[in-house]
């Protein structure tokens, strides 16, 4: 009996190891910030152990965030990508959407361990009010594709978790993107006198001195 009970308890302990090893997520940083008219990098990251191709869907406020580039981060180096930026009469819905596939036979898979598997570069629209926010939500799990898939054509969706993000346009003095407009941004503005800051920037910074995002 007290052997049985070992191997039960043993038994236990494998597949919770098993869960453990496989459990990873897929995340979006939990906050971007970024300055009217600039662009701003929101990168989507995670393990690169065992992939071997991923589809995915950022959902972002088209108010906000206009003209999406992707491209791919350090895991998925060599692989092929394909994006496309959903319209609606011309003008952008709000959703981004890649595909990360592997360039030949036999298939490889991402490079191992934590970083980024893609990297997508918004216009912050001109007009951004500071402190406005929108969620930044990530899909892996659309129906009628593979999501996460490893080396064998195999889906994998159900082995990760998906972490969402938010943006927030700041002001536009400021630079260190803190969302407070104050000393260190008027050093900031010094060091960087000429290239890439001028008069403009100046006037900004006495515009939105002390102000905060709360």
């Amino acid at each position: 009996v007290i052997m049985k009970r070992k191997c039960v308890v043993l038994g236990i302990l494998i597949g919770l190891m098993a869960a453990s090893v496989f459990a990873a997520d897929i995340s979006l940083p939990a906050i971007v910030v970024g300055l009217p008219g600039k662009t701003v990098e929101v990168p989507i990251s995670g393990t690169g152990d065992n992939i071997a191709g991923i589809n995915f869907t950022v959902t972002y406020s088209p108010d906000l965030l206009s003209d999406p580039v992707v491209s791919l981060g350090d895991l998925a180096e060599g692989f092929t990508l394909e994006s496309n930026t959903i319209k609606s009469g011309g003008a952008e819905t709000g959703e981004v959407r890649g595909v990360i596939y592997p360039p030949s036979v036999p298939v490889g898979t991402f490079k191992s361990g934590e970083g980024v598997i893609a990297k997508i570069v918004f216009t912050v629209k001109a007009d951004a009010a500071a402190c406005e926010m929108c969620d930044l939500i990530l899909d892996i799990t659309q129906p009628e594709k593979f999501g996460v898939s490893n080396a064998a054509g195999e889906s994998k969706t159900a082995d990760y978790t998906v972490k969402n993000g938010k943006f927030q346009a700041t002001y536009k003095a400021d630079f260190n993107l803190d969302g407070t407009v104050n000393l260190s941004d008027f050093t900031i503005l010094l060091d960087g006198w000429g290239s890439p800051y001028d008069l403009t920037d100046f006037t900004n910074l006495l515009d939105d001195w002390e102000k905060v995002c709360k």
